[in-house]
């Protein structure tokens, strides 16, 4: 008896299904890592392509200035969770990991913006010398974007915690 996978198979890849609060659907792949990869696919081999296969495989990021020295893009799950990322490519890429850089704004607080910044350049060392950086800081900033709800309320949120922290070390 065969199981039923919990999504589409397409090319023998497991695919997902998912809709925005607008009703739009779009299929992506189930995991956009190292174990849903086939023996099969290769790894773009320049930065243009890199690009291009990052926003085929993430389509929910809008690039809004690209170049062979840097790409600036926006996420936005809503109005009050866009998040605009720089990616700057430094001399010697892939070798050396992407430059992570987020605007800072009402949605995107300091401490969410370095937060951030460092996570997200963790993602891309991880991956040097490896033509997947944006890819892989892009799935990240998503996956980050759309499983954590607060992130409207990120500067409201840490003023909540360090009150409760002030409140506890005073008693």
């Amino acid at each position: 008896r065969k199981e039923k996978p919990t999504g589409h198979e397409k090319n023998d890849k497991l695919y997902i299904s998912t809709r925005d609060s607008a009703g739009h659907g779009s299929t992506l792949p189930a995991q956009l890592n190292d174990e849903t990869m086939t023996a099969d696919e290769t790894l773009p081999s320049s930065i243009p392509s890199e690009i291009s296969e990052a926003q085929r495989l993430i389509p929910s990021i809008q690039v809004v200035t690209s170049t062979p020295h840097f790409v600036s893009a926006t996420y936005e799950r809503t109005p009050y969770t866009r998040i605009k990322i720089l990616l700057t490519f430094p001399d010697g890429y892939p070798t050396h990991p992407l430059i992570v850089n987020i605007d800072q704004d009402k949605v995107v607080p300091p401490g969410l913006k370095k937060k951030l910044e460092k996570e997200l350049g963790q993602v891309a060392a991880e991956r040097a010398r490896r033509h997947d950086q944006v890819r892989a800081v892009w799935d990240r900033l998503v996956a980050f974007v759309d499983t954590n709800l607060f992130v409207p309320c990120w500067k409201e949120l840490k003023k909540c915690v360090d009150l409760v922290q002030n409140s506890n070390s005073s008693s």
